[in-house]
């Protein structure tokens, strides 16, 4: 695999970016209130990192799965590249807000450190529609991101050890869902947590636990539960398992 910088910035040339922002003036418009991301252009996508480290059961990100593949490899965007990239859409598009669509931006909590700089240097506003991990999240990413980002998701998936570290396989630190909810609620930031139940031999005392759990965040901290079901999508460990 090459390295991801040595890929290049996506061809901007093949796209009528000022027609997209047009359009997504018409989305805002039509965007529902209870929607949790806004539309309102001028913003563009953008992926900092490619691939995952970890190997959730449910996840699509690295689909090792399939055909006896071992899934793509983690890679990341340098410093330099961001700072280029980001400061030419700022200068020749106007953008002022990137919607970053990593599987997992915070994988790597200096280059996580590094999205965030790069931000800050061109007055960027972000949005991170997929979850983040809350144990690779600090008080000062979350003091930072207060000022970049409207609102804040994690994925803690389940508040029992058993489903989430020896089914799931997330090799998670669950106290740190509630310590980034306390610092979230202490510094403004909007945090939504996704939960997920029905994963292989869980017990009803263990869909309890983690509903329970999504409630105790929602009343002590303000934390909006996303619930989901565990669906077994092709291509993933779960789905080869069930």
């Amino acid at each position: 695999e090459r390295p991801l910088d040595a890929l290049g910035e996506p061809a901007y040339h093949l796209v009528d970016v000022a027609a997209f922002q047009t359009f997504l003036g018409r989305c805002s418009r039509a965007r529902h209130k209870r929607e949790i991301f806004a539309l309102d252009p001028p913003l563009l996508a953008t992926k900092t990192s490619r691939g995952c480290v970890y190997q959730c059961n449910f996840c699509t990100s690295n689909p090792w799965s399939r055909a006896g593949l071992a899934g793509k490899p983690y890679r990341k965007h340098s410093r330099e590249f961001l700072d280029a990239h980001w400061g030419r859409l700022k200068a020749q598009f106007g953008i002022t807000r990137l919607v970053v669509l990593d599987e997992l931006v915070n994988a790597d909590p200096a280059h996580f450190g590094a999205v965030l700089d790069v931000a800050e240097k061109h007055g960027l506003k972000l949005d991170f529609p997929n979850g983040m991990r809350a144990d690779r999240l600090t008080h000062a990413h979350i003091v930072r991101l207060a000022k970049l980002a409207p609102m804040l998701s994690i994925s803690a998936e389940a508040a029992t050890e058993h489903i989430a570290n020896e089914v799931i396989g997330k090799r998670f630190d669950l106290e740190a869902t509630e310590r980034v909810a306390g610092w979230c609620q202490a510094e403004g930031l909007p945090l939504y947590v996704h939960w997920q139940i029905g994963q292989p031999g869980e017990r009803k005392a263990e869909i309890l636990a983690t509903l329970n759990a999504a409630w105790q965040l929602f009343e002590r901290w303000g934390a909006e539960p996303l619930v989901q079901f565990a669906t077994p999508i092709l291509g993933t460990k779960l789905h080869s398992e069930v």
